[in-house]
């Protein structure tokens, strides 16, 4: 097993590291960020952690797999902050937006925000 890099340390601070809130696939996490999207039916989420919300709501984007919508709008992202070299606004009908112009409206989806 220490051939190949495995030690039993390694096996045991792997599987506490997916337990740990600062680690884990929580909202967490000290790597996640907040999020502010508008579906194509105008619905607005406000969330931290992309990749779990995704995760977590996937019935919002079949026929899709979640990991298609969080790479998609990873790439809008990366467009909105002049990473890419084509312009990608949306992903099949998913926008991004600034928490100034999300707004509270009427048909807003509250989700809890993390500090």
């Amino acid at each position: 097993m220490a051939e190949l890099g495995e030690t039993p340390n390694l096996t045991l601070g792997t599987a506490a590291a997916l337990q740990s809130p600062i680690a884990g696939p929580f909202e967490t996490n000290q790597a996640a960020k907040y999020w502010w999207l508008i579906s194509p039916h105008e619905e607005r989420y406000a969330l931290r952690n992309l990749r779990k919300f995704c995760r977590d709501h996937s019935d919002l984007f079949a026929p899709h797999s979640w990991q298609n919508a969080y790479d998609g709008l990873r790439q809008v992202q990366a467009s909105l902050m002049g990473r890419t070299k084509r312009s990608v606004s949306q992903w099949k009908g998913w926008r991004l937006t600034r928490p100034a112009e999300h707004g509270k409206n009427e048909g807003d989806v509250a989700l809890p925000l993390s500090p």
